[in-house]
Parts: structure tokens; sequence; C-alpha cells
């Protein structure tokens, strides 16, 4: 589980930002809300508020580049996929450093571990893994830009690890300027135990982010996932029937031969998967209707059941821009609830611009975070906890109140129309 992330000089980032999911002493909903994991009470959802453009999506961004920077691999003349905060000429030319805390599972029990990674579209500069036997971190490893060395930076090996020459050298020879010492693994077979459980952490328990310009490939492989196994299509049916939909079935039926073609051809793909949905209308009768006649919302639940089973049933965290988008106010709580009834250790975290769940009483004020553009254009990110006194009654009043920040400031609807009318008149007297 995540523990906290932070983010400096990415896109509107431009100082450090920390988005934690540490539970607060509140013990409201705390079956549903919190797992306590020894001395650690994490939450299992956070969401982040913001008006357009305050960069609450860059948050969310900067946890993709990470996962993609830790289980990816490039080739050494590839960019990596980073922005700095441009409104600054003393940021536009720094690096982006991107931390994460996190809980991994060794020995039936959960050692907190911290990865920090600082580069820039070029290059890394500097790759740490450490972790925690005790209150003090231990080192993994550091590795450290050096253009001097032959192979392009220093690694030191924590002195608590065992490691053999063999092994670093493997370690040393996958590593290029763009690729990270974690994404070795996903390529060698070394026996680094302590660096490849962060290896595997990234790449199976974070998922990549959700968001309406994936909605055609997260919809795909939700397809295909549904097509590999065909036991758990009963509890998407009930998902989609306890959503108060006339769903009685779902066909899931694929071209042969097309499943080799997965993740690499989307399209190909896409356009041989063919899915009908039963209906049960007026008590007893049914209807099939293509997948494609289906209402948005329907279509949205259905996407977004594939990232929502893979998190609950394997423990993963789950990012989601813009979780509204199609979905009525009741299905996003729905969504909600049963993420929050279902999981053990996994978690949600999504922005929203529905202001309606502020207003909803089963959201603690430890999950809400806001995302405010300061004067010169960069981003802060803020929690609602650090608003003392704040009555949970009445935070949606307050938050359009203006209270906490992070809503558009809007003061002036009048626009110069009257030029264009005129430029129009005359055109026509002409």
């Amino acid at each position: 589980m995540i523990i906290e992330f932070r983010v400096k000089n990415f896109h509107s980032i431009k100082d450090e930002q920390i988005l934690s999911f540490e539970a607060s002493p509140d013990k409201e909903y705390e079956d549903y809300y919190v797992v306590n994991i020894g001395k650690y009470r994490l939450l299992k959802m956070a969401m982040i508020y913001g008006a357009n453009a305050a960069g609450k999506s860059n948050v969310l961004m900067a946890l993709d580049v990470l996962r993609l920077l830790a289980v990816d691999r490039r080739d050494n003349d590839a960019k990596i996929p980073t922005v700095p905060f441009q409104f600054s000429d003393e940021t536009k030319n720094e690096n982006t450093e991107l931390a994460l805390e996190f809980l991994v599972k060794v020995d039936n029990q959960y050692l907190r571990h911290r990865y920090f990674i600082e580069f820039n579209t070029n290059e890394i500069v500097k790759e740490k893994l450490e972790y925690y036997p005790s209150t003090q971190p231990a080192l993994i490893f550091l590795r450290i830009l050096n253009r001097v060395n032959p192979r392009g930076f220093d690694l030191t090996i924590g002195n608590k690890i065992k490691l053999k020459s063999n092994d670093i050298e493997a370690i040393e020879l996958n590593t290029l300027m763009t690729t990270s010492i974690l994404s070795c693994f996903k390529v060698i077979n070394s026996l680094f135990l302590e660096a490849r459980r962060g290896f595997e952490w990234f790449n199976t328990k974070l998922l990549p982010v959700v968001n309406n310009s994936m909605d055609a490939v997260v919809d795909t492989l939700t397809s295909r996932y549904f097509y590999d196994f065909p036991e758990q299509k009963d509890l998407l049916v009930q998902l989609l029937q306890k959503a108060d939909m006339s769903v009685q079935d779902i066909k899931h039926e694929i071209e042969e031969g097309t499943l080799a073609n997965i993740p690499v051809n989307i399209k190909y793909y896409k356009d041989r998967i063919k899915r009908e949905v039963i209906h049960q209308y007026n008590s007893d009768k049914t209807c099939s209707l293509p997948y494609i006649l289906e209402s948005l919302g329907t279509k949205k639940l259905l996407m977004l059941s594939g990232p929502l089973f893979w998190a609950i049933l394997r423990e993963m965290s789950l990012p989601i821009d813009e979780l509204e988008s199609s979905l009525h106010f009741e299905l996003q709580k729905y969504f909600i609830l049963v993420f929050l009834a279902n999981s053990k250790h996994s978690q949600l975290l999504f922005t929203t611009h529905n202001i309606m769940l502020l207003d909803w009483d089963a959201i603690r004020n430890d999950v809400v975070w806001f995302t405010e553009k300061r004067e010169d254009g960069s981003t802060e990110l803020y929690s609602l906890l650090e608003f003392k006194g704040v009555n949970r009654r009445k935070v949606l009043n307050q938050y359009m109140a203006g209270n906490f920040g992070a809503k558009p400031d809007i003061y002036d609807y009048h626009l110069d129309f009257d030029s264009i009318r005129d430029m129009d008149d005359g055109k026509k007297e002409e």
C-alpha cells in the first residue's frame, strides 16, 4: 500500500507537493476506510478536487511516470516523459523529482520502502531505494549520474546487502542513461531480492492511470479480462444489476487468433471483439443489444469494472482521472462503496469535479484533497485536514463559499461580442 507520494518540478507542480495516505485518528467509518498494518493506519481512498488547470491530473500523471520509470524499458535515445515547470526560468532547466513510500510484504510482515528518482528528459540523475528494517532506513542501492564512468553512473549497494559481483555486473550492463535500476529486473534474473521486490511492487501493485484518453484501451483490456476469467462474469452482472440496471447477461466473443495481438495492437483487437448485453424488461422478456447501443454510463461502468475487480482481488492501487465522467452521482457513490466494502489492502485515488461528494456523509475529511493554482501558475496540493474545526455536514457550503480555495474564481460573464456584431453588420451592408 502507498504511504506517501512526493512530486517536484513536474508540469504545473513547481515546489515539492506531498500526497499522504496516512489516516487521521478519526474512527468514522474505520472498517471501510482504514487498514491497520503494524504501526501504520493507511487510507484506502483519496480524492482530489480543484479548478480546471489547477494541476490535479498532474499529480496522477506524475505517479504514472514513476510507475513507468520503475518497470518499463526504453532505448537510450528515447526521451523520458517529463516537462518541468515552465513559468520560471529557474525551474525549466532543473530536474524532476519523484518519491514514493510504500509497504511491501516480506516474510509475512510489511516493510516500509522508499523509492526516489531524479531525472530530466535525457537522463536519470539519481535513483535510490531504501527499506526500513527498524525506525531508520537501510540502503538497498544508490545510483548517481557520473559521465566520467564508462557506465554513465556510479552504483552503491547497501552494506547490509549480500550480492555477487556477476549480479552487479548484469545490473550495470542493463542500465542505460534513461532506464532505472529497478526496470532491469524486467530483463534479468538477478538474485538481488531486496531490489527485485521493489520492481515487483511497482509491476504488480500499482495500476496505470485510467483517464478519458485511455477509455478505448481500458475498455478493450477489460473485455479481455472477463474473456480470460469467465468465472468472474457473474460478478460483473451482479455489479450492473445492483446499480439498478436491467442487465441479465453479457456476452464476450473474440475472433480466434486475436489474443496474440494484445496489447501490441489495441485497435486490431478491439475491431474483433463482439459484445452483447442482455436486458430484461416487462419482468419476463429479454432483449439483446449490441454493446455500441448501450448508454455512455453503462459503457463507463463496464469499462471501469475491469480495473475495479483487478484492484480489489489483487490488492492494488487504482488511480482514476475524473471518476465522474459519464457516471450519474449515484453511480459514482456506488462505485466507491463497492470498492470500500470489498477491498482489503487496495487503494483508490481519483480526481473529480463532482462537488456533491463533499456533501455525502460517507466521506471522511482525511480522504479529501485540493489543488490550487498559485499566482505564479504553480500547483499547491493540500488536505482538508489542514483546516481546523471543519464541520463534516457543512463542507460543501464552505467549499462553495471559497473557504478551502481550489475552485474557479469567476466574476465577469461579459465578453466583447459587440465588435464582432459590428463587423458582421458591416459585411452585410457591403
